[in-house]
Order: structure tokens, then sequence, then C-alpha cells
């Protein structure tokens, strides 16, 4: 495992806890209810909406970009990068001006069953957020660059100045007017864009307005792009399947928001690290055709990431409640929604290895220019999503959405793992699952020590400090039986450490 890959988790764990503090500041000064649902919706408007084609255009330039430079030189690299960005914000002023004009009409797909009372905050809420999306066209293409110059730390920290505005916006709301929540997440989004900016400039871009429709790279983007608009589109339709289906239950759309958000943390931390420094060196690697080491790099990365994934979910899944309780109750936030959110974060804590694997296998066919398969597996898993989100949510209620990501999810995993596998005539199965088992055996081990050692730890200290104790205590157990068993990405690591 690289050394940057463990800063970047550490100043994610950083960023992350702003992002909590965001949440739980919102979740104390309103609870959950029709503002905490309209903030919501208004602060994950832009991915959301635009998702689908951020996705699809970050996701192609980082291969397109090394192979014009490889090809082409800097400059026309450069070029080729202003030109995506200046596209790509075409297309969100035409998206934001529809959006704001039609605003009814738009909410009305997206939350057919809100309430009057959060139809009231969402459409002008909605009317001012809408305009992120341009400021996320520069912050994604402008992260990509800065990932293939091998400047991953930046990204992550704009977090800290976002957050920062965000908290202090919804603190202020409670004293003058909650109308100023959707300018805060606006000029939250519009200081990540210009710090970024000025960073990307210190690395060697130079923005100017270049447009060409014409630029035959562009043209070979666009048609890699579109499986992954087709598959990113997919993946926003079940979102909104189940937004629909949350909306309408009092609290529910901040309810399912709640119990992602935790385990999205988890998952942003590792799995965005260590694919953010994978996915420039794989895409490298298979452009210059070392595929032993594009085989090592996948495998590395794989090990890497399910080293630490695997015992988080299921120290979520057995510390639900207690987790719950820690993070969101208190202020307007009552035991009564704590059990009502609890079962749904279990529910989504069993999709956590899915959902961080996947993400990096779908990269992994990026980096070969191989759009086309991942899209097909995310419409397979979406289907199922959504399906089973129809059946599980009238049978067992709100926690049958987050249980249906869960599983759609693992199948689609499986899927394409099988799948990526393949990709590398060399591939050691044996080493691969070797590991896998060890992985495996510590976090049994571990979640034994969670499950005794938590109901002893309650017993003798207050439930906070036991959740705290019992994690600390859980994290050291399992560290110390991945060294007994001598797992290679551990043992790298601390090699690389001794090293230094």
């Amino acid at each position: 495992m690289k050394r940057i890959t463990i800063l970047m988790m550490l100043l994610s764990i950083l960023s992350k806890l702003f992002g909590f503090a965001r949440e739980i500041t919102l979740s104390t000064t309103y609870g959950a209810g029709a503002i905490s649902d309209s903030f919501i919706f208004a602060y994950n408007l832009q991915s959301t909406l635009f998702s689908v084609f951020v996705a699809a255009f970050v996701t192609g330039f980082i291969p397109m970009f090394t192979r014009i430079e490889r090809e082409d030189g800097e400059e026309r690299a450069i070029e080729f990068t202003n030109n995506v960005q200046n596209v790509m914000l075409v297309i969100a002023i035409i998206v934001s001006a529809l959006v704001f004009i039609f605003t009814e009409q738009f909410i009305s797909i997206l939350v057919p069953l809100a309430t009057p009372e959060a139809l009231s905050y969402m459409i002008p809420f909605t009317k001012v957020a809408i305009f992120t999306v341009m400021f996320t066209c520069v912050i994604q293409i402008l992260t990509g660059f800065l990932q293939i110059r091998k400047s991953f730390l930046f990204p992550v920290a704009l977090a800290f100045p976002m957050n920062i505005i965000l908290i202090g916006t919804i603190i202020l709301s409670k004293s003058t007017s909650v109308n100023i929540l959707p300018y805060g997440i606006l000029f939250a989004y519009g200081t990540q864009a210009l710090l970024i900016m000025l960073y990307a400039r210190r690395k060697g871009f130079k923005f100017k307005f270049h447009l060409d429709l014409h630029d035959k790279h562009l043209h070979t983007m666009l048609i890699l792009a579109i499986p992954l608009i087709i598959g990113s589109a997919t993946s926003t339709i079940g979102g909104l399947v189940n937004q629909g289906l949350a909306s309408g239950i009092n609290g529910g759309i901040s309810h399912v928001n709640y119990a992602t958000k935790i385990g999205g943390m988890v998952e942003g931390i590792f799995g965005m690290a260590i694919v953010s420094v994978m996915y420039p060196t794989l895409s490298a690697a298979v452009a210059n055709r070392e595929m032993d080491k594009a085989e090592h790099e996948f495998q590395h990365s794989l090990n890497s990431l399910l080293i630490f994934i695997i015992p988080c979910a299921l120290g979520m899944v057995l510390l639900a409640q207690p987790i719950v309780e820690f993070v969101y109750m208190r202020g307007e936030f009552s035991m009564d929604e704590v059990l009502v959110l609890a079962p749904v974060f279990k529910m989504y804590s069993l999709g956590l290895v899915s959902y961080s694997v996947y993400g990096l296998l779908a990269r992994v066919f990026y980096s070969f220019q191989n759009t086309r398969t991942p899209m097909l597996v995310s419409i397979m898993n979406i289907s199922i999503q959504i399906g089973l989100g129809l059946l599980l949510a009238n049978m067992i209620g709100l926690h049958g959405i987050t249980l249906a990501m869960a599983i759609a999810s693992t199948i689609g995993m499986i899927t394409l793992l099988s799948l990526a596998m393949r990709l590398f005539d060399n591939f050691n199965y044996r080493s691969f699952f070797k590991e896998l088992g060890k992985i495996v055996v510590a976090a049994i081990i571990m979640g034994v020590i969670v499950k005794f050692g938590h109901n002893m730890f309650v017993g003798m200290m207050s439930d906070k400090i036991a959740l705290i104790v019992t994690i600390a205590v859980a994290g050291v157990s399992y560290l110390i039986t991945l060294l007994i068993l001598k797992v290679d990405v551990i043992n790298d690591l601390v090699i690389s450490f001794k090293q230094r």
C-alpha cells in the first residue's frame, strides 16, 4: 500500500468528520422533516441530476489525457482539458436554466410523494442550488487533472472550506431565515471551484475558453462515454426511485440520507483514497502495455480496499444502533428517530463491501477503455434494486429500501469481479483468495470481540465511551491478527515505513 494512500485516508477521515459535523448540525437544528429533507435534496441536486454527465466525462478524461500527452505532448493535453471542461460548462448552463424555469415540474418528477410543506421549501431551494452544477464541472475535471499530476491531497482538502461554510449557514439560518440555506450551498461549491482553479494553475493548468466540438479526441471520449452515461443514468434512476419511495414517509428522505452518510464516510475514506491513486497509475500501465504492472496494481489495490472495508462493514452491522445514537441522537433527533434509522443503517451496511469494491472494479474496465461491461452490469444491478426496493419497501418499510440496495449491489459486484479478473492473463487467483481468506478470518475474530466486548463495556461505562472503547479494542485486535497471519499488504506497508 502506497504511503500517499495512507495520507489520503487520514485526510479523508478529517474531512468526513467535518461532513458528519454538518449532518449532525443539520439533524440537531432541524431534526428529520420538511426543512432537512429540502436542504438534503438541494445539496445533493448537482450529483443527483448531473452525475450522469460528470461521471462519464471525468472517468473517460483520465485515460484520454494520458494517451494525448504521451502521443501529442503536454500542451495539446491541456488544450483538450479546457475543451472538455468548457463543453461540460455549456451543458451545465443549459440544464440549470431548464430546471430554474421548470422547477415545479422537475420536482414533481423526482419526489412525487413530497408533502405540500416539503414542496414549499424544495421549490425555492432548488431554484438557487441548481446552479451548483456549473461549479461541479470545474471541480471534477480539475480533480482528474490533479490526480494525473499525482496531486491527490488537495481535492480531498476542499471538503473543509465547503463544510465550514455549510455548517455556518445552517447555524445562521436558525436565527435568521431558512431561505439562506440554498445560498450557502451555492457559495460553498463556488468556493471549492475557485480554490481548485487557483491550485491547478500552480500545477501547470492554464484556463482558456477553448471550445472545439470537432476535436477528434473529444469525439473518441464521447463515444467511450456513451456507455458511461447510460450506466451512470441507471444509478441515478435507482437513487431517484429510492428517494421517491422514501418521500412518502415523513422524514424518509432524511433517514435514508443519514444512513448512507455514515456508510458513505467509510466508503469515501478508504474507497476514494485507494481508487484515486490506482486509477491514473493503472490507466498509464495499460496505455503503455505494461500488463504485469497493471495486474499487480489491480490486485494490490483490491486487497488494500478489502482489508479496510470488510471489518468496517461487519462492525457497522453489529453496532448499528449504538453508532446511530452516538452520531445523531441530540437536539431535535430523539430516540424514536434512532429506532427508525438504526435498521435502515444496518441494512445499508450489509452492502458496504459491494459499494466500495464495485467502484474500484469499474475503474479497472475504464482503464482498458471498456465502458460497455460496467454499463451492462449497472443496468442489471439497478433493475434488481428497483424491483426489490418496490417490493421490500412495501413489505418491511423504510429499511427495505437500503436492504434492496445491499442485495443488488452484492450481485453486481460479484458479477463485475469475475469479469475483471479475466482481463489479466496472469491474474494470481490463488494469491488473491489466500489473502481474502486471511482478511475474513481476522474480521470474524474482530466481530466476536465487538459482540461480546460492547455488551461488557456498556455495563462498565457510559454508552458513548463504551462504543469508542469497543471500536478501539476491535481495531487493535484486527491489526494484530493481520500481522500474525502475515497479510501481504500489511507486511509491505510495514516494510515501506521502516525503509523510510
